[in-house]
């Protein structure tokens, strides 16, 4: 089974230990678009808008890639500041695709309450509660 891990840019270094302990779970581990790459879109204040505009493009076109060819999608959401559970724009746009497509959405702490909680609700995201054996047991 192919698992896209999907989160904020911010928690890419958290990435690592999660990706090495979906592994052992026997997944086929996707990484975002960007991850381990020196991406442009980080360095967002340095681009004119145009090419922002363009490398954002790129990237959403990656993301489609990826989730049209993962099993399910699972996301990495942790606190930021004044922001427990963060979920950003892009990757609630990653969920919704994942949706449309009918595959499973997991997030590894609950539903972040934002402005569009009731969205994600919407999407029927399964919580693990940081607990990965629960992603295994719900594919089984």
């Amino acid at each position: 089974m192919k698992i896209l891990i999907a989160t904020s840019y911010s928690f890419y270094p958290r990435i690592e230990p999660i990706k090495k302990s979906l592994e052992e779970l026997d997944f086929e581990v996707l990484l975002p678009s960007g991850y381990g790459e020196e991406t442009p879109v980080y360095r967002t204040r340095e681009l004119s808008e145009e090419e922002f505009v363009r490398v954002k493009q790129a990237l959403f076109r990656r993301d489609d890639e990826h989730v049209k060819s993962s099993d399910a999608l699972f996301v990495l959401n942790y606190d930021k500041p004044n922001a427990p559970n963060y979920i950003g724009g892009a990757v609630f746009l990653e969920m919704f695709r994942a949706y449309q497509q009918g595959k499973p959405i997991y997030l590894y702490n609950p539903i972040p309450k934002c402005n569009f909680s009731d969205e994600i609700r919407g999407l029927a995201p399964k919580v693990l509660n940081q607990d990965l054996a629960k992603i295994k047991h719900a594919m089984d």
